[in-house]
């Protein structure tokens, strides 16, 4: 029996390793369905194949496997999410878009504070689209948000904000 409790807690400690070892994604893109079975596979059934043999040697074997295993899922889920028929339903793509959106949302203010220094504005006043976005102005178009929201200009000294909730700056 405490054999096979070792074997359990190798085959747990491998897993890891092999999962941490995995490559990252750039692109943000997560679903969190998807990560909870390949987490069950690598964390949970893994080390209980490794515990449930009563001969040794078939049980070190996959204890030994378990961070191949975990390597390979956690490869397989990066690959899988970028996948073109993968239902875009188990994606979790509206938090991928945060980081481009502030970025835009940044560019907006300072073509706002640029317009009100150039124009002689102050704190309240608010620009319209013509006087932002056009072919003789700070932007030729207006910007669009990746994930599909709207942006709000607003007035100087205000923030330009995303009709997306998860786009919303926390202070």
């Amino acid at each position: 029996m405490t054999s096979r409790l070792i074997r359990l807690a190798v085959a747990l400690v491998l897993a890891w390793a092999g999962a941490a070892m995995a490559p990252r994604h750039a692109c943000r893109l997560s679903s969190p369905s998807l990560f909870m079975v390949i987490s069950g596979v690598c964390f949970v059934l893994v080390p209980l194949l490794a515990f449930w043999p009563r001969t040794g040697r078939t049980g070190w074997m996959i204890a030994a496997l378990a961070p191949l295993i975990a390597f390979g899922s956690m490869l397989f889920y990066v690959e899988i999410i970028h996948w073109e028929l993968f239902p875009t339903s188990l994606l979790n793509v509206a938090g991928a878009y945060a980081n481009p959106c502030r970025a835009n949302r940044k560019q907006i203010e300072m073509a706002k504070t640029q317009w009100a220094a150039d124009e002689n504005k102050t704190v309240g006043d608010m620009p319209t689209d013509t006087d932002l976005f056009g072919a003789d102005r700070y932007f030729r178009v207006k910007p669009s948000c990746p994930g599909g929201g709207t942006y709000t200009v607003g007035r100087v000294g205000e923030p330009t904000r995303c009709s997306l909730k998860q786009h919303v700056d926390q202070p």
